[in-house]
């Protein structure tokens, strides 16, 4: 018999899938060999880690950019607590990370790294 998920995981699997499918709307693909297997994607790929909780190292969603730009962002439904490893690594590089409560942080944020991504690519790429 399966466990009936929490209101709150439920909600936390709603955010997940809205952002995979904004990521998917501003040209991003998941990063699987299906996708790989089918070419470039017109803006880059994104890497959602499921069960984050077991990787400490990656926040949940890692976004790459084509032009060589990454970006990782935490999810959190409102109420949720960021970890001390997730405090230390968007403290350790907030130019590339993000914290999001809501789909309209997560889409402010997103936007945000794109419009730095595009700056910097219409400059000469990485610096």
């Amino acid at each position: 018999m399966s466990k009936t998920p929490t209101l709150g995981k439920r909600r936390e699997d709603g955010f997940q899938s809205a952002v995979e499918d904004l990521l998917q709307w501003h040209g991003f693909r998941p990063r699987t060999p299906d996708s790989i297997a089918a070419g470039r994607p017109r803006r880059g790929w994104y890497l959602h880690i499921y069960r984050a909780q077991k990787n400490p190292l990656l926040l949940d969603v890692v976004c790459l950019h084509n032009d060589g730009y990454y970006w990782e962002c935490e999810l959190k439904v409102p109420g949720g607590k960021v970890s001390p490893v997730q405090r230390r690594i968007l403290i350790a590089n907030p130019e590339n990370t993000g914290l999001a409560y809501t789909m309209e942080e997560f889409s402010r944020l997103l936007c945000q790294w794109l419009a730095k991504c595009e700056q910097r690519t219409a400059k000469g790429g990485l610096m």
